[in-house]
């Protein structure tokens, strides 16, 4: 960068000492917090969870009638922000539209109708608020009393009857973190237990005539407002994380980390049923039809039910009919639940019996393969969300004879973000986005971009570099580290087959020639070739087909197939049936090209496809022509220097009768733009924009070719204008959540991939979204403002 270019940064007032429209809260965040607490709205109609950046998104239920059946959908209604660090509870108020969440930042209470944060509780700002994490959650008497549970070992009665909510009384309950509340109505007793494995009674029967009246108020009320200890039972032997009553208010269920459901008679203290059939943690007991039925999920990842044997009750003359679910409520509408819940016997009779005590499974779910880390009852239908012990949130119905059937996940990435593709169909703004991303974890992901449900996983057994979906959306072109690209069949049109639906979602074609990792594929604009830049420092082009043509062979032909060695070591890994194998069509370079000295980092096609730029770590770019008939490329243009470290990215921006510019962006912190004369094969460097204070990883550009995209090491995305003198007019901020590897530009928004494998979607900086920035001054103009000044008091001195 030359001294006169500095210059002109430093001399730029439109963006030195002003305030730059910046942007903190994404539209969608797709990615789940680990251990993640859930929690569904009275109605059912609302469920709740949180993200992988510790915003909490609530989520609508949606129901389409189609014919005779009603399909479930569930969107994104609401996104709070507010929570840096992990969140351990949250409930929705039972009345009012509230929702409180909890953990070690302390507790949140949530105005819904706003989408605002009403009042936040830590040490930091209320005398008596928790001096640890806030555990869980419990609401009394319709919502005007909620008791809280915390590391500290305390429990709390706030009074929420005000507009804000108040600490009555402190309790000094257990000698270690309490992690679960349950109330039980029949007999108003409250348990609480936590690492400390006990079960600890609460008698709030003063502090339910207390909020029963009105017209309370505690400096009248001389006798206080008191929690009595009533019993402790005792039996366990691992941390006790799930509590559930049974209506009756005689039995008691808890499950733990040693392994165990309990049953318990709280009027004799005896454990009357114990279930140990977990290899995990039991997570969360859900009592169903009263007892008769419960529903066990464990740290092992599988959700099982079973049927408890009625005991004859001597303990209690007068019992109340055990009607009710336990978190399946009185309300049911679906018919095919309350025949369901009236024919355990029939059920049994269907499937296989496991007797444990008095318990028989009746049928079990491998729900997710890391371990469970909560369940969760919709009140009012027959579903069950389930939360993993890493990144994921799944909604199941409850079919017959207890069967779980996956209705909708909300799943992210647990590696780092590598690429990302945008798939845009339809017109008039009726069009059903989707987007494509791959990572370190091995895998790539389909998300639809309204429900942010995931739609396609694949797993292509190694890291996973670079993707590539073309125009077509027909089928997926992957690399990664085994050195080889995959193409994965999106639709039947991309197969030549006897039997297409076999190969849907299977690779059926696979590009063999490279000697290191794939770092980067691209598909020209017709479709017609591919090239690929690689660790082996080289670049490679490929010819494309409209339909590719993989084998399906029993075992016996698969040993016999020749040049498919390597699929002889994970055999199973292509089988499509019993005895079906699926090879897919082998494919060797059109041609290879060693132009770069080190690792190619990125090839771009333009619009027209024929043209392409290459970089790589060698700090050189390289266009090319192409000519996509015979799949060939030659040099146009070189540019060896063209960055002071590697270069990561490259765009082509806008177009000229005879002339071409482009964009690049580099670990050297700063974006360049060029221009390329088509007629003397020239590049001129036009501007070079040091707005970073870290690497620049990727860069792209606007569908109308007016802004210019850039993220960044830094956690932010920066955008320019495409004119002269490409002003930053407006910053992305994710608060140092996990740097940023990649960006795709769609129609109105944006998609940035992290490194903590969070995938965000922005809006773009046009009329309809400006209310969601503000202007702030950032970092960058911070430190541009305090070398101005330093400047300015040197040479008050020197004068």
């Amino acid at each position: 960068m030359s001294s006169s270019d500095e210059d002109e940064v430093i001399k730029d007032k439109k963006s030195l000492g002003t305030s730059i429209p910046t942007c903190r809260t994404p539209l969608h965040v797709v990615g789940v917090q680990p251990e993640t607490p859930v929690a569904w709205s009275k109605n059912g109609m609302y469920l709740t969870f949180v993200s992988g950046n510790y915003s909490i998104l609530i989520v609508k239920k949606i129901e389409n009638k189609r014919g005779q059946q009603t399909v479930l959908n569930f969107q994104i209604a609401a996104t709070l922000e507010g929570h840096t660090k992990p969140v351990s509870s949250l409930i929705f108020h039972p009345t009012r539209p509230i929702l409180i969440s909890g953990g070690f930042e302390g507790i949140f209470i949530w105005d819904l109708e706003n989408s605002t944060l009403k009042q936040r509780i830590s040490p930091d700002n209320y005398q008596n608020a928790h001096e640890g994490t806030v555990e869980c959650f419990e609401f009394l008497q319709d919502g005007k009393c909620l008791i809280t549970g915390s590391a500290d070992s305390t429990l709390k009665i706030w009074d929420m009857r005000g507009e804000r909510v108040v600490c009555i009384e402190t309790i000094n309950a257990h000698k270690t973190a309490i992690l679960v509340l349950s109330f039980c109505p029949s007999n108003s007793l409250l348990a609480s237990s936590g690492r400390d494995s006990v079960i600890k009674l609460w008698n709030v029967t003063k502090l339910l005539k207390y909020f029963g009246n009105q017209e309370g108020d505690k400096k009248n009320d001389k006798s206080g407002v008191t929690v009595v200890q009533d019993r402790i039972i005792e039996g366990h032997r691992g941390d006790i994380v799930t509590l559930s009553w049974q209506q009756d208010g005689i039995y008691l269920w808890s499950g733990a980390r040693d392994n165990q459901a309990m049953k318990w008679n709280i009027n004799t203290r005896l454990q009357e049923e114990t279930i140990k059939r977990h290899k995990g943690d039991v997570k969360k007991v859900v009592l169903v039809k009263g007892g008769a039925v419960i529903l066990t999920a464990s740290a092992d990842g599988y959700i099982k039910s079973w049927e408890i044997q009625a005991k004859q009750n001597t303990d209690e003359e007068n019992v109340q009919e055990e009607s009710n679910i336990n978190g399946f409520e009185d309300q049911i509408e679906n018919e095919e639940l309350k025949k369901l819940l009236s024919n355990t016997k029939d059920v049994k009779k269907l499937l296989r019996k496991e007797d444990v005590n008095n318990a028989t499974i009746l049928n079990k779910c491998k729900a997710h393969e890391e371990g469970i880390f909560t369940m969760a009852p919709c009140p009012v239908a027959p579903l069950i969300v389930t939360t993993s012990r890493y990144n994921s949130v799944r909604i199941w119905g409850i079919g017959n004879g207890f069967k779980m059937n996956l209705i909708h996940e909300f799943v992210g990435h647990h590696g780092s973000i590598n690429d990302i593709e945008i798939a845009e169909e339809g017109e008039g703004g009726n069009e059903r986005n989707s987007i494509f991303t791959c990572s370190l974890d091995y895998t790539i992901h389909q998300y639809d971009v309204l429900t942010m449900s995931r739609m396609l996983k694949i797993d292509l057994g190694c890291s996973v570099n670079t993707i590539s979906v073309p125009p077509e959306k027909n089928i997926l072109y992957a690399g990664g580290t085994n050195y080889n690209i995959h193409g994965f069949a999106l639709n039947e049109t991309s197969v030549e087959s006897e039997n297409t639906n076999l190969c849907m979602r299977r690779e059926v074609v696979r590009f063999i020639g490279h000697g290191g990792r794939i770092i980067f594929c691209a598909v020209s604009p017709n479709g017609n070739m591919m090239a690929s830049a690689s660790s082996d420092f080289k670049l490679i082009t490929w010819k494309l087909k409209n339909k590719w043509r993989p084998t399906i062979c029993n075992r016996g032909q698969l040993d016999k197939h020749k040049g498919i060695d390597f699929y002889l070591e994970q055999p199973s890994k292509f089988q499509i049936t019993q005895d079906q194998y699926l090879v897919p069509e082998i494919v060797k370079p059109k041609k290879k090209y060693e132009a770069h000295e080190g690792i190619v980092q990125q090839v771009v096609f333009d619009r027209t496809g024929g043209y392409m730029i290459s970089t790589g770590n060698d700090h050189k770019m390289i266009i090319w022509k192409v000519k996509e008939k015979s799949g060939s490329i030659s040099i146009l243009a070189e540019y060896p220097d063209a960055h002071d470290g590697a270069i990561s990215g490259a765009c082509w921006c806008t177009d000229t009768v005879n002339a071409k510019q482009f964009a690049t962006c580099s670990w050297d912190r700063t974006v360049k733009i060029w221009n390329f004369d088509t007629r003397s094969k020239k590049i001129t460097a036009i501007k070079t924009l040091e707005y970073h204070l870290d690497k620049v990883n990727d860069i792209d550009v606007s569908a109308d070719q007016s802004f210019l995209f850039s993220c960044s090491s830094d956690f932010t995305v920066r955008c320019y204008e495409l004119t002269k003198p490409y002003n930053c007019v407006a910053v992305y901020s994710v608060l140092r959540e996990g740097p940023l590897n990649c960006i795709r530009v769609g129609t109105d928004s944006f998609v940035t991939g992290s490194e903590n494998g969070l995938i965000r979607i922005w809006p773009s900086y046009i009329e309809q979204y400006y209310d969601m920035f503000k202007d702030e001054i950032g970092e960058f103009e911070k430190k541009k403002l305090a070398l101005q000044q330093l400047e300015e008091d040197h040479q008050k001195k020197n004068n």
